[in-house]
């Protein structure tokens, strides 16, 4: 499956209730990568998804 809006996801987590956090960037989209024109979707999105995992013991602290 695939989503054309899952555009550089970056700064990815996952919370303490087991859903990754992904934020799509858009930075590839940004101005100084295309010849000083802004083309970023707004607003930004955050997906999130419940994928019944959860993070590292040592995370969340």
């Amino acid at each position: 499956m695939q989503d054309p809006r899952l555009v550089w996801l970056d700064a990815m987590w996952i919370d303490a209730q087991g859903r990754p956090w992904l934020p799509a960037a858009e930075f590839d989209r940004m101005a100084p990568f295309n010849d000083g024109k802004d083309r970023v979707e707004r607003p930004i999105r955050v997906f999130t998804l419940d994928i019944g995992a959860r993070p590292a013991p040592n995370d969340h602290r």
